[in-house]
């Protein structure tokens, strides 16, 4: 029986430099560290009760779906080749795992209607950017 050439290649530590990754998988890696910083500031936010406040009032709402909507963008950037219903659940159990943690870092009830919010605001984004893809792809492949 005959091995694959993986199995029998030594992985050292130089072979696995930086340098042997494609200039995709570099881009790829910088569009994750992105989101999971913007996803550490919020869910930190989510444990802070002044970051409740400040974002309180009749800018409310429109925080919150700009700020998931930004994730869920930046979501679908940085998983280009995940299916798309895939991030739109994502979103979703994102919105329930924020309000959960306002729960506790907060100290107050459901808020029902800002999983509501947080649910839209980041399918939005998804959406927003799974347009903006497949345009991008139309155009780049057009030949123009």
């Amino acid at each position: 029986m005959m091995e694959s050439q993986f199995w029998n290649e030594k992985v050292t530590l130089s072979t696995m430099t930086s340098s042997s990754y494609s200039p995709w998988h570099r881009r790829l890696l910088v569009r994750h560290v992105i989101v999971l910083l913007l996803l550490a500031v919020v869910f930190a936010a989510a444990f802070i009760p002044l970051a409740g406040q400040l974002a309180g009032g009749k800018w409310h709402k429109l925080i919150h779906i700009g700020v998931f909507a930004a994730i869920g963008m930046l979501g679908q950037w940085a998983l280009p080749r995940t299916p798309m219903h895939f991030n739109l659940g994502f979103a979703v159990l994102l919105a329930i795992a924020h309000e959960t943690c306002e729960i506790v870092g907060h100290h107050h009830y459901l808020e029902i209607h800002d999983v509501i919010i947080d649910s839209v605001g980041g399918m939005l984004g998804v959406c927003m950017m799974s347009l903006l893809q497949s345009g991008y792809r139309r155009f780049s492949h057009s030949g123009s």
